[in-house]
């Protein structure tokens, strides 16, 4: 009998004896804790004051830390000056591994096209082109003609409904509507609607989008608001792509008081600027037709 080493045949064809010595080794997702860096700006040099602020007082504890940079408040996170980013963080010895925060395949394409590494975290990979087309119901009616006759009629739900608690990490989108949500909503969580956000309870921790454009054609909804009845301490809050992250609000006179007082509060668009205000100051302006 020969003493060469026998080949194993398979579907996927000779493959070499177990014998031959060759080390194991696997490929697989595995969840890390990874330091993120949620971008103020798409200017590079608010990243470096922002890390000025926050990261070299504690440069020792921080060095050569790989950081994702969180993309998700810019108005389009797919033209992100990555390497200029990059060369930001590594001055301030931080190790760029990529982008969080891209929500629809049009943007993750884009950033891979450019050779940017895309770490989506749960709640930003679920928000990936999530049912942006508008749902869709078919009802028969009756149409007073001398022959019966069972038309299909679409329309879009005015409203979408919320009656729990949003958890951390979870992410509420609502394409082409606006959200009502009877309960709070955790930290780390998202809310993302086309129209308005009407939250009846507390917000901590959490990032609400409202009036969100749906590509780069779509200039987003501006007379969209956010309502919040209870507690507001989100981590950002945007309308139409105008954000503002929770450093931001600390320095607003009105939230200032709102915390004290826990009074519910109206969020909306002033051109491009976000204004806080009491709900009985609040006058709505409803988007012109044409």
């Amino acid at each position: 009998m020969s003493d060469q080493p026998i080949e194993q045949q398979g579907e996927r064809g000779p493959q070499p004896a177990a014998d031959q010595g060759i080390p194991g080794g696997d490929v697989s997702y595995t969840a890390y804790s990874v330091c993120t860096v949620t971008l103020p700006s798409a200017d590079p040099e608010d990243l470096n004051t922002l890390l000025a602020r926050k990261i070299d007082p504690n440069s020792l504890a921080y060095r050569n830390t790989a950081v994702i940079l969180n993309i998700a408040g810019l108005p389009h996170p797919e033209e992100v000056d990555y390497e200029s980013m990059c060369i930001i963080c590594r001055e301030h010895r931080l190790i760029p591994a990529g982008v969080s925060g891209a929500v629809t395949e049009q943007q993750v394409e884009r950033l891979s096209e450019r050779g940017i590494p895309v770490v989506n975290s749960n709640r930003y990979a679920k928000a990936r082109e999530m049912n942006l087309e508008p749902r869709v119901i078919t009802q028969q009616v009756r149409v007073e003609v001398p022959v019966e006759v069972h038309v299909p009629v679409t329309r879009t739900e005015p409203v979408q409904v919320v009656t729990r608690n949003i958890r951390s990490g979870e992410t509420v989108h609502a394409p082409n509507n606006s959200v009502v949500i009877f309960g709070s909503i955790g930290d780390g969580a998202s809310v993302v609607a086309s129209h308005h956000i009407i939250v009846i309870g507390d917000v901590k921790g959490a990032q609400l989008h409202a009036g969100t454009p749906r590509d780069q054609s779509d200039p987003g909804m501006a007379s969209a608001f956010i309502y919040v009845t209870g507690a507001f301490e989100p981590q950002l809050v945007s309308i139409a792509g105008n954000y503002q992250t929770a450093e931001g609000m600390d320095e607003d006179l009105f939230l200032r008081a709102h915390r004290d007082e826990r009074m519910a509060l109206m969020v909306s668009l002033d051109k491009t600027k976000l204004r806080y205000t009491d709900p009985k100051d609040f006058k709505y302006n409803p988007p012109s037709k044409g």
